[in-house]
């Protein structure tokens, strides 16, 4: 989606406001974070334990496709994948990132999520992913102000 000023700042309120409302959080309430989620996006990584499904986004990370979709009782799950293979699950996005983005995809808004990279770290493959709003970023974005 390329970026639209008004859409950002109305994305940033509805972050502000599941960030606010989120009562284990330890971030820092301030709208500047918010839009900083909808203009950078926000980083997350997903552990898999090693096995043959985490063994294949290890080979082919290039390959690795990851939506978000909603599953089971409307809880938000990552739909993750490998394109040419039949390596194909889904992992709970988890409560947090559940309280920022289900009131956006509600309003028919789609995060993207980007495969940052894929390592091992003991007996987990850790996938590290970047979920954004916009995938085009205009100079416009250094304008915005928070009031």
């Amino acid at each position: 989606m390329k970026f639209d000023r008004n859409l950002a700042i109305h994305i940033a309120d509805k972050f502000y406001d599941a960030m606010y409302d989120f009562p284990s959080t330890v971030e820092i309430l301030v709208q500047d974070k918010a839009l900083s989620y909808v203009l950078d996006g926000i980083s997350h990584e997903i552990y898999l334990n090693f096995d043959q499904d985490a063994y294949t986004f290890l080979r082919r990370p290039n390959a690795a496709k990851i939506d978000i979709e909603f599953r089971k009782e409307e809880e938000l799950y990552f739909h993750c994948r490998v394109i040419g293979t039949d390596c194909d699950f889904y992992y709970p996005v988890g409560p947090y990132i559940t309280a920022l983005l289900k009131p956006v995809i509600l309003d028919g808004i789609l995060p993207i999520v980007k495969v940052r990279s894929v390592h091992l770290y003991y007996n987990l493959v850790v996938l590290s992913i970047k979920i954004q709003i916009f995938d085009e970023l205009t100079s416009e974005e250094d304008d915005i102000s928070v009031v």
